[in-house]
């Protein structure tokens, strides 16, 4: 395979550089084009050719706007030429044509051969974005089409498959930060722990058939639960979204309801056995409305893992009510200022929200909380919140519970200063016969099922300590050499402590040791 540059006038430069290929409909392709042709972008299309000679690709660098580096990739026949596309699909982007400049072909349909979507014959055109890689565990071919979802302007789409739907999202993968309706294909292991979540809360809560997807975008994760049997209720501001929520639901013959509303207007106005709210960002404003609405089971996630960990101090603050810190546990310091929100602000409302799965996996957090109805239910589980005093100096920490903060003067180990963190939540993060009834539960045909088993096995081992420790951070602090982790607990365990692996890292553990006691038993 070569890659080939074009110019603006459809003139072959002659460069001919060599590129590895693959996952463009079957043709995987790696593209660095963004780094190689740098500012000039906007007059650059590349042309790739296969072997034999029968396929002809242009990369165009400027499929849409604010797309950084090549946005898309046209499968041609080879004696198509730059000009006789140009006439061919000419005006397709009269609506918008932020190509104008650069030329005017950048559309061809797909002919039916070895390289068709899956076989279905479908008449499609091949997408990829710069960061083709990103969903890679989407376990179809991709193909994607240039037609309108609904009453905005048309735009790209494309097709993947998670568990057992096909869906129709945006063609540029997304982390919610761009316009439009929002997919982030590297939210799959989440999405297939919700399912399996939602069968295990089934099994457990019945009767349990109301689901709300509160925040649907492209309703990925409202359609796999109407797959699954739920009574699938999803919720979007954006008319777009709504219209490719619908049309999700029709792809795959499920009964469901959308409505085109403001979340926390559909969470006030009605009740739901499950409901779901992953936004992009913060969940905060939508748990006052989620924790009244869900009767049975709350499933949340944060993607702005910066504030809940304490990186970005002062949004930590305001947003979550409580004193984050960055330590060297700030995965499990965000899940735990997360939680200790959720839970004071269900016992607003005489609500108790008990975590009974909860994990952070990428760039987000994830919990799932059973809900109750009762003061005397709610106030239990306020008095699982509480403070941790950490020593950044020794590693030194310790934790209390209550809601007023009463730190020690100085380490007791070192001597040093304490810093607080709360008040979070301290107790359990997890139902360990819940979360291994869900590793039970993982679906077979989900693109991450060894991930998320491994995952729930993991968590379900989990101490239930509200802090944990890297061995490499320990033994770089005591200029020592790290060993084996097995081994490491094991010592620790024949010293008399508890000890556990953690789903945080392959070298983080917990324990009911402290950093003395760790350092004796391993020594």
């Amino acid at each position: 395979m070569v890659v080939d540059g074009v110019d603006g006038a459809g003139d072959l430069d002659g460069q001919r550089v060599p590129a590895p290929l693959g996952g463009v409909v079957g043709v995987e392709v790696v593209l660095r084009v963004g780094a190689v042709a740098g500012p000039f972008l906007d007059n650059v299309l590349v042309f790739v050719a296969d072997d034999d000679g029968e396929i002809s690709v242009l990369l165009d660098a400027l499929l849409a706007d604010g797309v950084d580096g090549a946005a898309a990739a046209v499968a041609v026949g080879r004696d198509q030429t730059v000009d006789c596309l140009g006439g061919e699909f000419a005006g397709v982007l009269e609506e918008s044509d932020p190509l104008g400049r650069c030329h005017d072909a950048i559309f061809g349909h797909q002919r039916q051969n070895r390289f068709d979507a899956g076989g279905r014959g479908r008449r499609a055109v091949a997408g990829v974005g710069r960061r083709a890689g990103r969903g890679a565990d989407c376990r179809g071919p991709v193909a994607a089409e240039r037609t309108p979802y609904g009453p905005g302007p048309s735009r790209w789409r494309m097709l993947v498959e998670e568990g057992d739907v096909e869906l129709e999202v945006p063609g540029e993968a997304t982390d919610g930060k761009q316009e439009g309706v929002f997919f982030n294909p590297e939210m799959e292991l989440n999405r297939d722990l919700t399912v399996a979540t939602l069968r295990a809360y089934r099994d457990r809560a019945a009767p349990a058939e109301s689901y709300l997807d509160a925040t649907a975008a492209s309703g990925a994760r409202g359609v796999r639960a109407a797959a699954d049997g739920w009574d699938v209720t999803m919720c979007d501001v954006d008319p777009d979204a709504v219209a490719l929520c619908e049309s999700n639901l029709d792809r795959n013959g499920c009964e469901g309801t959308v409505r085109h509303e403001d979340a926390n207007v559909e969470m006030h106005r009605r009740r739901y056995d499950v409901v779901d709210v992953d936004p992009f960002g913060t969940p905060v404003p939508f748990a006052d409305a989620a924790v009244r609405s869900a009767r049975g089971l709350l499933c949340v996630t944060a993607t702005d893992t910066a504030p809940l960990c304490g990186a970005h101090f002062e949004s930590g603050v305001r947003k979550y009510g409580c004193v984050p810190r960055n330590t060297e546990y700030h995965a499990e310091m965000g899940l735990r200022v997360l939680l200790s929100a959720l839970v004071r602000t269900a016992a607003r409302y005489d609500v108790a929200a008990t975590p009974v799965f909860s994990h952070v996996s990428d760039h987000y957090a994830r919990t799932y909380l059973r809900v109750e109805e009762g003061a005397q239910a709610a106030d239990a589980r306020i008095d699982d919140l509480g403070h941790v005093y950490h020593c950044q100096h020794c590693l030194f920490r310790t934790h209390e519970r209550g809601l007023l903060a009463d730190a020690p003067e100085a380490c007791p180990e070192c001597g040093e200063h304490l810093q607080t963190a709360g008040p979070i939540w301290l107790g359990a993060a997890h139902d360990p016969e819940f979360v291994a009834a869900v590793r039970e539960r993982v679906p077979e045909d989900c693109g991450t099922a060894g991930r998320a088993r491994d995952l729930c096995a993991t968590v379900a081992d989990e101490l239930h300590e509200p802090t944990h420790y890297d061995q490499h951070r320990l033994t770089k602090r005591w200029n020592e050499s790290a060993m084996a982790m097995d081994e490491f607990l094991d010592r620790l365990r024949a010293a008399g402590h508890e000890a556990s692996r953690t789903h945080y890292g392959g070298t983080t553990f917990k324990t009911t040791a402290d950093v003395t006691e760790i350092r004796a038993a391993v020594a």
